[in-house]
């Protein structure tokens, strides 16, 4: 009579020689209730259903996005931002780990005031317009890092023989974790994003001879206005 063991280790093998995969209910919307969408299979290298909750603000510009889709352990338990010459990237995420689970809505974290004592360059880039840091933005609350962020989104067009594609960019303050994200591939039915995350070495502190030269006039102007 075979061992409990060895059945499931046959059993385990036949899944693992059938392409066996997760299954998970993806959807993009803005609105989380309107969110619905169709059930696929999961690519090999996604173990959780992932659940993003993403508020963007660029000038006076708002955006809420709510994304589910297969995903790997990294990004769960996301609570970042970046902020950076006008504009706030606040992200929250959450997964499950069974076919076609639901995630719990991911909350993203409070912004706060405080001055770290971090300095960053901030910079904004669009398609063509690249990203240049030049101004110095002083860092608050967790996002002790300078981050930049690059994302590239495509769709597919109604033809389905092109696509239409869009990059923007960002660097400014940003949360710790992001540094360790690097890279993160969203796929939804016929649109992709292709994220990337970079990070300076170091305390991200502005050099000093910068520092001279953005503080220096304002220190003269104190003493001798």
């Amino acid at each position: 009579m075979e061992s409990p063991l060895l059945l499931f280790t046959c059993i385990l093998s036949a899944l693992v020689a059938t392409g066996f995969s997760l299954s998970c209910s993806e959807c993009s919307s803005e609105d989380v209730k309107s969110c619905k969408g169709t059930v696929v299979q999961c690519p090999s290298d996604s173990d959780v259903c992932v659940a993003i909750n993403e508020i963007s603000v660029y000038g006076n510009q708002e955006r809420n996005l709510y994304r589910r889709f297969c995903g790997s352990r990294a990004l769960c338990n996301l609570k970042e931002s970046l902020t950076g010459a006008d504009a706030t990237v606040l992200i929250g995420s959450s997964c499950c780990f069974t076919n076609n689970c639901v995630p719990s809505l991911p909350m993203v974290p409070q912004t706060k005031s405080e001055k770290n004592g971090v300095i960053c360059k901030e910079c904004q880039g669009f398609d063509d317009k690249p990203c240049i840091s030049s101004n110095a933005r002083e860092c608050t609350g967790d996002e002790n890092q300078c981050v930049s962020l690059t994302t590239r989104s495509s769709m597919l067009l109604v033809n389905k023989d092109s696509t239409d594609s869009s990059l923007k960019s960002l660097s400014g303050c940003g949360t710790q974790r992001l540094c360790n994200l690097t890279e993160v591939n969203i796929k939804i039915g016929g649109e992709e994003e292709h994220i990337q995350f970079s990070c300076l070495q170091g305390s991200g502190n502005i050099p000093h001879s910068l520092f001279l030269l953005i503080f220096a006039p304002m220190f003269l102007v104190k003493i001798f206005g």
